[in-house]
């Protein structure tokens, strides 16, 4: 968790959180050492890294949830309201908030965006073209 806190404190501002650490264990799973070691990596790692990151992927819902984060956070009623109209109208992506609004742009224009664009003609493609 040590690890983690540094990480977030060199970073100032995120779009996409990759986290590809893992292990894959294929050890007796009646070894609780194992079982252990797995969900410690596979499970309490990738939950720590998400909590550890998600005040600078999106905006803060204010729920429960984030009743700690010292953070401006919008209105779990404005952000339903923005999710059911992104959903009315169509759209592929989703800001529902003020913080996640002011990456709409970057993640549009991304790479990571047009790569899922290149992929959706793909797949709409005929099997036999």
């Amino acid at each position: 968790m040590r690890r983690i806190r540094a990480s977030v404190e060199r970073v100032e501002s995120l779009d996409v959180l990759i986290n590809n650490a893992g292990v894959a264990l294929y050890d007796d799973l009646g070894d609780r050492a194992a079982i252990e070691q797995s969900l410690a990596v596979n499970f309490y790692g990738t939950y720590g890294m998400t909590q550890a990151f998600l005040p600078l992927l999106t905006g803060p819902v204010d729920t429960e949830m984030s009743r700690d984060l010292d953070v401006p956070k919008a209105s779990a009623e404005s952000v339903a309201r923005g999710i059911l109209d992104g959903v009315e109208k169509g759209e592929d992506d989703i800001f529902p908030d003020p913080m996640s609004e002011s990456l709409a742009e970057s993640w549009r224009s991304s790479a990571a965006k047009a790569l899922e664009r290149q992929f959706a003609v793909l797949v709409a493609q005929p099997a036999n073209s």
